[in-house]
């Protein structure tokens, strides 16, 4: 009998049930039920607990009741690597338990500068506290680059140095790298910020990662606007150079070598359509090397500063 769908009466249901075949299914069926259950509460007994926190993390938390509370208990999806960094202070610093009770915002605390000064109070970024002027005129795109080049070169070699370390030592050398020269610099930048062109001009940020499209496509920018003088391009170009260069990963699932990629500034500047263009300054260059690359979110930060006017 098909047990899926069933038309025969209730009489018929009962009489078919009252059979010793029937009574043996039902019985094996409830035991094999039966210890399915069990099995299960079993499992759950000495599987263990997803908020068990380790004794080294302990001192993140705190004890309400007698229960204890992770501070990453809403975080708890996240991989236990980045939660671990979420429940660091780090940058917020002393300003922590305002935060938390509510009395400030994580963006109120940055901006107001009072992160700066703990960071300079700590000795941390001393060389770079020393070497600024705290100038009140707008920040210069020259002086923009001269930084963004510098903060590169300590970074090419903080990866020399960490080439050979976990990720997270990589991490925490990039983090340390950032918080001592970038965080600053980038307090600095905000209460310098250049005024906003009321002239009608365009900012286009473009970031370019190994593109041998990015010529063509600020040809095709320039072509189509409206006032191609007005057009203002940051460009962070990130490609590999010299003659070590490698492919992606192939249809085939390897890699190959290739000839370094195209330098899309220099195509572009010295093609009929951006050879003018150039030359007044509306393309603003910052090169990385592949290996200095962080991923797409650095790279936009870095161009969102080339706006600079010059």
């Amino acid at each position: 009998m098909h047990r899926g769908t069933s038309y025969l009466s209730n009489r018929s249901l009962d009489d078919d049930n009252n059979t010793p075949e029937a009574r043996a299914y039902a019985t094996s069926s409830s035991r094999g039920v039966g210890c399915l259950i069990i099995g299960a509460i079993v499992l759950f007994l000495l599987a263990p607990s997803t908020h068990q926190i380790p004794e080294h993390q302990q001192k993140h938390t705190s004890v309400i009741s007698d229960h204890v509370v992770d501070p990453r208990e809403s975080t708890t999806k996240l991989p236990v690597r980045l939660q671990l960094l979420m429940a660091q202070p780090n940058v917020v610093g002393n300003h922590l338990e305002e935060v938390k009770e509510g009395k400030r915002s994580v963006e109120e605390v940055i901006h107001s500068g009072a992160s700066l000064n703990d960071v300079n109070n700590n000795g941390i970024s001393s060389a770079l506290h020393l070497s600024r002027n705290y100038k009140s005129s707008p920040m210069s795109l020259q002086e923009v680059l001269t930084f963004l080049e510098s903060f590169l070169k300590r970074l090419n070699s903080s990866n020399i140095k960490n080439k050979h370390a976990t990720f997270h030592g990589i991490w925490a050398a990039y983090h340390d790298l950032a918080l001592k020269y970038l965080y600053p610099w980038d307090q600095e930048y905000l209460k310098r910020i250049p005024p906003r062109r009321e002239d009608g001009s365009v900012f286009l940020s473009v970031v370019s990662f190994r593109d041998e499209f990015c010529p063509e496509t600020l040809k095709q920018a320039f072509a189509k606007a409206k006032r191609p003088q007005q057009l203002f391009v940051g460009l962070v170009q990130q490609n590999c150079e010299g003659d070590k260069c490698r492919s992606g990963v192939m249809e085939s699932g390897k890699m190959e070598d290739v000839k370094e990629d195209p330098d899309c500034y220099l195509l572009f500047c010295s093609s009929p359509e951006g050879k003018k263009y150039c030359n007044d300054g509306n393309i603003r260059l910052l090169k990385m090397k592949e290996s200095e690359s962080l991923g797409p979110y650095m790279a936009r930060y870095f161009a969102s500063k080339l706006e600079s006017p010059r």
